[in-house]
Order: C-alpha cells, then sequence, then structure tokens
C-alpha cells in the first residue's frame, strides 16, 4: 500500500463510495478509500441467495430528485434504471390487511374521501381527520416563526390536525416499518423537508400533502410505495459500478482496514491495521459513533455529538415456491401496524412481485418461486420481541408464519428453496427533535479543523438522495 495520499476516505459504504467518485471528479489525484469490514457498499450491498445476487439492505432510491439519475448517467449505468410494479403496497391493521391509502406522506393522507383512507379509519376516526379541512392553522403559522423553526414531531402535528386514530392506524406504521423511529420524536422537517411550511399555506394538513405530492412529480392516482427507481440486478449494482469507476480512476479501495486513530497536522497522519499513512485531506464516512471516535481522539468537545444509535434491523430473505404467491395478494409489500400483535414483522416485500428482474430470474427456476423480505424491529418494541438480537433460526421460522397470516396463503417450511438473514444496527439515522441542530452543530466544530470533512447518512438523514446529494455539497 502506498503510504501517501491527496486524499484518504475513511469508510467504503456508499457514502464513502460516492466521496472519492467527487473527490476524483474535482481534480483530486491520489484518493484512497479504507474499509473495516471485507465488502464495501454498506447497506448497498448484495447477498447470494437461490442462486441470486439480491439487495442485502437498500432495494430502491426515491424518485423525488434528479441526484441518483444523474449519478447513474456518470457511472454509465442509467439503461439499468427500473420501475417497480405500480400495483402499490398494503396495511395490516388490528381489523385485518387493506390496500395502502394513496396520495400519503408518511401515511399522512392527502385525500380524506379515498376509498382506502375510509375503510381504514372508524366513522368517529374519519370525522375526526375530517377537522383538519376546517380547523384555524393559527398555531402552526405562530409555531413556524419561532426563531430556529417549530422542532414539531410527526405525531405532534397529525394528531392535532387529524387525531390519533390517523396517528396510530394510518402513520405509525409507515414510521415505525420505513423509518424504524417513533413518531412522537421524529423530526418532521427531517424527514418531511417542507410540509410544515406548505400547511399553513394550503390551510390544512391533507391539502398539504397531496399538494406536496403533486409539487414532488407524484401522481394523484399513483399507489403508495410506487414513487421510487430501482436497478436491473438490484441497487448493490450501484456498489459494483462505483467501485469500476474508481478502479479507473486509480483510486486505491482497501477493505479489512480500520483506522484505529487519526492525528492532524500538514499532513494528517492516520494509523491502520494495515501500516501508518498520511493524507493532505480526510473525509471521514463512518457511522456516527466511529466519527466522533476517531475526532473525540483529534478535541474531546467532538463527543458530545456522538449520536444515539439507531434501531437495529434484522432482514430475513425467504425464498418459496407456492402457486398462490403469483397473484400478489398483498401488492407488492405491506406495513404491518405495531397495533397487530400476532405478527412479529414490522414490514414485508413481496420482492419478485415488484421487481420484474428478480421475478423472471427465479421464474426460469421454477415458475411458481417467489422471494419474500420480512423486516423485524422497532424502536418500540417490548422486550422479548423478535428483532436484531434473536437468532437466525427462530427468525427465519418466525417469518414464514407472518408470511403466511400477512399474505392470506398457508405456507410450510418444505416450501422454503432457501433463506438468508442480514442484520444492520443503526441502518438508519435516528431523527429525534433536534438532531438538525445537533448536525449543524456537529458542521460548525468541524469545520475548525482543516482539511477534514465528514460525511453519511448518520448526517445526511434517510435515503440514498439525502446521503448522495450530502457528499456532493459537502465536497463540491
Amino acid at each position: 500500500m502506498s503510504k501517501h495520499f491527496d486524499a484518504i476516505v475513511i469508510g467504503g459504504g456508499i457514502s464513502g463510495l460516492t466521496a472519492a467518485w467527487q473527490l476524483r471528479k474535482n481534480g483530486t489525484a491520489r484518493v484512497a478509500v479504507l474499509e473495516a469490514t471485507n465488502h464495501c457498499g454498506g447497506c448497498v450491498s448484495g447477498q447470494s441467495i437461490a442462486g441470486l445476487t439480491a439487495d442485502a439492505g437498500a432495494e430502491s432510491y426515491a424518485t423525488r430528485s434528479a441526484v441518483i439519475p444523474e449519478l447513474l448517467t456518470e457511472l454509465g449505468i442509467a439503461d439499468k434504471r427500473i420501475e417497480p410494479n405500480p400495483a402499490g403496497a398494503w396495511l395490516v391493521l388490528p381489523e385485518g390487511a387493506q390496500p395502502m391509502p394513496r396520495t400519503g406522506i408518511l401515511g399522512i393522507p392527502g385525500d380524506l374521501e379515498a376509498e382506502e383512507t375510509i375503510q381504514a379509519l372508524s366513522a368517529e376516526g374519519l370525522q375526526r381527520a375530517r377537522e383538519d379541512l376546517e380547523k384555524p392553522i393559527d398555531h402552526w403559522r405562530e409555531r413556524l416563526a419561532q426563531p430556529g423553526g417549530p422542532q414539531a414531531s410527526v405525531a405532534e402535528l397529525v394528531v392535532d390536525r387529524m387525531g390519533q386514530e390517523v396517528l396510530d392506524l394510518l402513520v405509525t406504521p409507515v414510521v415505525s416499518g420505513v423509518h424504524a423511529a417513533d413518531p412522537q420524536t421524529l423530526d418532521l422537517e427531517t424527514v418531511a423537508p417542507g410540509l410544515l411550511e406548505r400547511v399553513v399555506a394550503e390551510g390544512s394538513l391533507c391539502a398539504a400533502v397531496y399538494a406536496q405530492r403533486l409539487a414532488a412529480g407524484q401522481t394523484v392516482s399513483g399507489k403508495p410505495g410506487s414513487a421510487v427507481g430501482g436497478l436491473a440486478g438490484g441497487m448493490n449494482t450501484l456498489t459494483t459500478a462505483l467501485l469500476a469507476k474508481l478502479a479507473e480512476q486509480d483510486v486505491v479501495v482497501h477493505t479489512d482496514v480500520a483506522v484505529t486513530a487519526l492525528e492532524l497536522g500538514q499532513p494528517h497522519r492516520l494509523s491502520t491495521t494495515g501500516g501508518q499513512l498520511t493524507a493532505e485531506r480526510v473525509v471521514v464516512a463512518t457511522d456516527g459513533p466511529t466519527a466522533v471516535d476517531l475526532l473525540a481522539a483529534t478535541d474531546a468537545e467532538f463527543e458530545k455529538y456522538r449520536p444515539e444509535p439507531g434501531t437495529g434491523v434484522a432482514l430475513v430473505s425467504l425464498v418459496v415456491d407456492h402457486p398462490e404467491l403469483a397473484a400478489a395478494p398483498r401488492g407488492t409489500g405491506v406495513l404491518v401496524s405495531p397495533l397487530v400483535k400476532d405478527i412479529d414483522a414490522k414490514a414485508l416485500t413481496h420482492a419478485s412481485a415488484k421487481w420484474a428482474w428478480i421475478r423472471d430470474a427465479l421464474a426460469a427456476q421454477n415458475p411458481d418461486r417467489h422471494l419474500l423480505r420480512l423486516s423485524y424491529g422497532r424502536i418500540s418494541d417490548e422486550p422479548g420481541r423478535l428483532g436484531y438480537g434473536s437468532e437466525d433460526e427462530k427468525l427465519i421460522a418466525a417469518a414464514l408464519n407472518d408470511a403466511a397470516a400477512i399474505t392470506g396463503i398457508e405456507l410450510q417450511p418444505a416450501d422454503i428453496v432457501d433463506s438468508g438473514v442480514v442484520r444492520w444496527l443503526g441502518a438508519l439515522p435516528f431523527a429525534t427533535i433536534g438532531h438538525r441542530e445537533r448536525v449543524s452543530a456537529f458542521r460548525k466544530k468541524l469545520a475548525e479543523l482543516p482539511r477534514v470533512d465528514a460525511v453519511g447518512a448518520w448526517l445526511a438523514g434517510t435515503g440514498l438522495v439525502a446521503v448522495v446529494a450530502d457528499v456532493q455539497k459537502t465536497l463540491s
């Protein structure tokens, strides 16, 4: 390994690989990426199951922005872009399964007359939700004008405008299933930027959600779960393409090399498990606790910015043979309300119904073959519920039972062709109220250090769009 570089990126997840790509685009000559594990990509990586390389983590990206399509074009894989089956997602509520309401954001309905919304709520709950259309907005206008912003939680806004039932039955399944968070503490501005401003402008939460979806280019008739894009072969092919392009640009990428200490200077000195290195510039692209560990050794004040760990998540993949799954009885996937106590999974994705490339690859093996992905681990789970720390055998057995309960199809252990479990600890940043302010303060402190930057989901927020856009902004 060379001993000196113009820039070293610590961390080979998607933020680290994107950072290296951005540095080379900016003209930085000698760039290295150091990844502590045996593979790059982080949550955007693959797993082998039933002879198929499927996504082990992220399977799609939000289409609200041009950031990812532009990156795909730069990498030469724009032709791999695909859209999911528009069949849409479902909810499992205490009263049973039903299609998820359309025109929603975070599960907040943008149409209180939609059939799915009416079906999900009781008569009293629907009447309370409709109060949003007439209720004065003055309180939120005053909150919005407060110095530093309103610092409102998702739950606070929803309950005030539409009532507890909308929160419990429509919003919480989405927030807990997608963001692994509690709507009571999830910062509204972090997960739905600009929504509160639109509430004040439109005069109601319902109208604001409807207008914001249109402004984001999502059709009113678009079904939930369909405002995303993917790649043929899975999102893990984005990591593969980045690695190939970085190799073309002579970027050095080392796995199984951990940085154990960072000493700032001219140049910076890095102690690693592969030896001593120096660099003119360092980009820390690790998880939050690891970043704080490295930086606090240079300045103890960084310790106060240590983020709370996110909720550990276990993702169970089942490849099963069953002819009745061809009908996609629950669309492309399901979010399960925490109020449903006889199902441990918080979500199920019918991957072979959602993505044509998976369907075709499995159908070539057996026409009745399907891939189901079930996730476990909510921040609100009681002790003893299945999750990150559960044994593989228990998770796989529970996943089969939960898949049967969710789809309404009787599934047996003999139907399983292959299975796999992956775990993500703190895979999503826990965007509690005050998160944005803490990130801003951290970055202000970091700016005091010469030629040191930090990127990653713990700073940027949830999803590929947020992570890649933040890398580009930070390193441009």
